[in-house]
């Protein structure tokens, strides 16, 4: 199950080289899974299990400014 989230891009998350910061994506990363546990799980289901990253990968197509909106995509794997 495929589950998306757009995050628009704030003065914080850029760096002193005037783009998103490579740390900001983690963020979005992790904020995006918790995100969809919470979208796919029933209250029982997060009380009794924990939701782990065992992979995360990033595709750098150009670089993104302050007001940059970003759809960041997370699925479950088999």
């Amino acid at each position: 199950m495929k589950f998306s989230q757009q995050f628009t891009v704030s003065l914080d998350d850029v760096d002193e080289q005037g783009h998103v910061n490579n740390v900001t994506y983690l963020r979005w990363i992790q904020d995006i899974a918790v995100a969809h546990l919470r979208d796919a799980a029933t209250e029982e289901m997060q009380a009794n299990f924990g939701w782990v990253v065992v992979r995360h990968e990033i595709d750098y197509k150009k670089p993104g400014f302050e007001n940059d909106k970003f759809t960041v995509s997370t699925w479950v794997g088999d």
